[in-house]
């Protein structure tokens, strides 16, 4: 079975096919993104706009993920000491 990169910035997980992303980095697209994602991917063939409209939910998504990584990492360094 082939599998792809997870689509969140340099995670190197591979998905099964039909998914985005890795479960971890899926958990932190917020809910409602989601349910954009499989909206539009369920209508890909079938609308003439589902594939536009799909990927600006991906976008979306990942930009989701990108921005709670950053938030992530700005705290951590905002509550580490400095060593020196």
């Amino acid at each position: 079975m082939a599998s792809a990169p997870c689509a969140a910035e340099g995670c190197q997980h591979l998905v099964r096919p039909g998914f985005l992303m890795c479960l971890v980095h899926w958990r932190m697209v917020p809910r409602p993104a989601q349910r954009d994602v499989w909206h539009w991917f369920r209508l890909i063939g079938r609308r003439p706009d589902a594939r536009h409209a799909y990927q600006a939910a991906v976008r979306a998504a990942v930009d989701a993920v990108y921005s709670k990584q950053l938030g992530q990492q700005q705290r951590c360094e905002a509550s580490t000491p400095p060593l020196f």
